[in-house]
């Protein structure tokens, strides 16, 4: 269920999806807020930012069309304010 029924999220927070070389797809069916979806890669790169996503009713699909290995859901607008960008390797945070 990932963060669905959340009304807040910290800031220092992430959920981490584990994935091996798939391509999942999410949705915002039953979030209460706005959250930003990172996709990172088996080299533990980031390979798409899908920022300050909205709640919905689910219709809208979020997906990538490369083969991932974790998903990343922060607070909205987090990846910004951090500066992460495509293509920045993810350290400390995956195993």
């Amino acid at each position: 269920t990932g963060l669905s029924g959340r009304t807040s999220i910290n800031d220092n927070f992430a959920m981490v999806f584990p994935y091996n070389n798939e391509l999942p797809i999410f949705w915002m069916k039953d979030m209460l807020m706005p959250i930003d979806i990172i996709w990172v890669d088996s080299a533990k790169k980031v390979i798409k930012i899908d920022s300050n996503l909205l709640p919905d009713d689910g219709k809208t699909l979020y997906e990538t069309t490369t083969p991932i290995s974790w998903v990343i859901e922060i607070a909205a607008e987090r990846a910004q304010k951090c500066n992460i960008m495509r293509d920045d390797q993810v350290t400390g945070l995956l195993p």
